[in-house]
């Protein structure tokens, strides 16, 4: 009974170092650096409050119950604290693989024609839960990159489930925004039933071009890619949406539940037509 959390955690997981999540306890008055030059990364204010000064002067206040999103072109801030303060850092770029880019880049094409400096949103209740279990684990000395692979995907179900697609796509905009050009272009004309050749087109180029400058950017053809896409879509759809069966079809281009069926068997993608309707 006497044994250490560490000790027990040693036991179930081998460790290994972790800096995805990274966990802070500041005192009044003290003078802080926020953010770094070289990853973008978000700040959850748990409680307390940090007066922020970026380089062009700006003031802002970090308040308890917000997160902010920390674009590594305009950090570090410098901050006081002005209240002892607890917070979480979560370093975002590790999220890029597991975030689904071009349904991503399609809202930011719409919501977020530029890249805001600063963006601010609550923290809603399941998230205040979810960062208080990860304030546990960093308080008992847990590290495991298994174990915090697993919370990051647990994060993100927590944003998709909790705040709007528009409001995401304006917080998480500074991940992608300094993509290259075509890369943003090929994102934002993406459509879960645009051909090669019809991408090609959207992108102002003919289709030999386009592949061209495609398999340099992407490291793959835009045929394979767009299957890719496509799979990770459809689960998305199928795990996260409450479409009706024939939306679903029409969405994807499937002309009937059966090529549906084998799409999903053969590119592994758990589905059950009896969870779905008409309407």
């Amino acid at each position: 009974m006497g044994v250490q959390f560490k000790t027990i955690a040693k036991l179930i997981v081998k460790e290994e170092d972790d800096n995805v999540f990274q966990y802070y306890h500041y005192q009044k008055n003290e003078i802080i650096d926020i953010g770094s030059f070289d990853e973008n990364s978000i700040f959850f204010i748990m409680s307390g409050e940090i007066l922020i000064n970026d380089f062009q002067g700006t003031k802002k206040v970090f308040e308890a119950g917000s997160m902010y999103f920390l674009s590594k072109n305009y950090t570090p801030y410098k901050g006081i604290v002005n209240k002892t303060t607890t917070c979480v850092e979560l370093k975002s770029d590790n999220l890029l693989p597991y975030i689904e880019q071009a349904l991503l880049f399609n809202i930011i094409a719409k919501y977020t024609p530029e890249e805001l400096r600063l963006d601010e949103l609550e923290i809603k209740k399941p998230l205040r839960y979810f960062l208080s279990e990860i304030i546990y684990y960093k308080n008992g000395e847990f590290s495991s990159k298994g174990f915090f692979h697993l919370k990051k995907m647990e994060w993100l179900f927590i944003m998709r489930k909790f705040y709007a697609k528009d409001l995401l796509a304006r917080f998480f905009s500074p991940t992608v925004l300094n993509e290259s050009k075509f890369r943003m272009t090929v994102f934002a004309k993406y459509t879960d039933k645009i051909t090669v050749k019809e991408l090609s087109e959207e992108c102002c180029m003919t289709t030999k071009t386009f592949t061209r400058h495609f398999k340099t950017e992407f490291n793959t053809t835009p045929l394979k890619w767009l299957m890719m896409q496509k799979v990770k879509s459809l689960n998305y759809t199928l795990v996260y949406d409450t479409l009706p069966l024939d939306e679903i079809l029409d969405k994807y281009n499937f002309k009937s539940e059966t090529e549906l069926i084998e799409f999903c068997c053969k590119n592994s993608i758990k589905f059950n037509m009896f969870e779905y309707e008409y309407v």
